[in-house]
């Protein structure tokens, strides 16, 4: 009985042995053919990615050939698209294309102008030549720059001379207005004393007119306050007499033709051009054309010109 019970277990233990031996084999075969499959499916996928970058590259080819052929010199950006689409190139390939032109130096794209971005110049060289000739490297055009900037300097002047003798003339009426009603106040002041002194003396007393005068300086420090609660101004007589100038000649401009307005402004442009050409280096000339392209460029972005 123990040995046909031992040799039921042996015999179990080889028949164990012997299936796990042929899963061992029948997992290296399935593995095999596992990788197998693996590298074919690599292959397919490499020859795949390979076949969408040589359609890529011919996309790009198709349309640089486009712009070469296009007579114009820039177009809209929706423009480009819609080109893309009659070749069969979707928007978002015809984006990537776009920027892989823009990188190229195919085309000008400016994405980060707001102004410019919905525009492509298809002749990157003609808006350079246009930069570099505004901005003038060599310094060939620095002379006639300086020759520009004094004769808009003599116009400016001429106009703030004839506007300047206008304004003097108006000044001095309301000066001599200003004058008139201080000697019309120093008189009064003089007057009051010399009444005040012939009743306090003569005609009266001191007992009378001791309020009275009380009165007069009450009225006077009254005044004061209300003129600085009007014109927010210490009273003074200088103070009240540049109010009085400056009242009367705001009155008088009103009802003349002269612009105090614009005569400021004028000499604010001559104060700059003046500045400007003391200076006139190459940083503010530079600075100068810079301001001249924006308008330029501006109105390229608008599709008013070209190039």
């Amino acid at each position: 009985l123990r040995r046909g019970t031992m040799f039921g277990v042996l015999r179990g233990v080889g028949c164990s042995q012997r299936v796990l031996k042929g899963g061992v084999v029948l997992g290296r075969g399935s593995l095999s053919a596992s990788l197998r499959t693996a590298t074919v499916v690599r292959g397919v996928a490499k020859d795949a990615v390979v076949v969408e970058e040589a359609s890529a590259q011919a996309n790009v080819l198709l349309m640089k050939a486009y712009i070469e052929q296009e007579t114009r010199e820039k177009i809209s950006t929706t423009d480009f698209l819609g080109a893309c689409k009659k070749h069969g190139i979707s928007e978002e390939q015809g984006r990537d294309i776009l920027t892989k032109l823009h990188e190229g130096g195919s085309v000008l794209h400016l994405t980060r102008s707001p102004e410019l971005s919905s525009q492509v110049f298809l002749k990157p060289e003609v808006v350079t030549s246009a930069v570099m000739e505004l901005l003038d490297p060599q310094d060939e055009n620095r002379a006639v720059h300086a020759e520009r900037l004094k004769q808009k300097l003599a116009a400016l002047r001429e106009k703030i001379r004839g506007m300047e003798s206008v304004r003097d003339d108006l000044m001095a009426t309301a000066e001599r207005r200003a004058d008139r009603l201080i000697n019309l106040g120093l008189t009064y002041v003089i007057a009051q004393g010399a009444i005040v002194a012939r009743l306090t003396w003569w005609e009266l007393s001191w007992d009378i007119m001791e309020p009275i005068t009380y009165m007069l300086t009450f009225t006077t420090g009254g005044i004061g306050l209300l003129y600085f609660t009007r014109v927010k101004q210490e009273y003074t007589y200088e103070s009240l007499r540049d109010n009085m100038v400056k009242r009367r000649f705001d009155k008088l401009v009103e009802a003349s033709e002269y612009d105090e307005e614009v005569f400021q402004s004028l000499k604010k442009r001559a104060e700059a051009l003046e500045r400007e050409l003391e200076g006139n280096s190459i940083s503010s000339y530079v600075e100068a054309r810079l301001r001249a392209a924006r308008p330029i460029l501006h109105e390229a972005a608008n599709g008013s010109t070209s190039g």
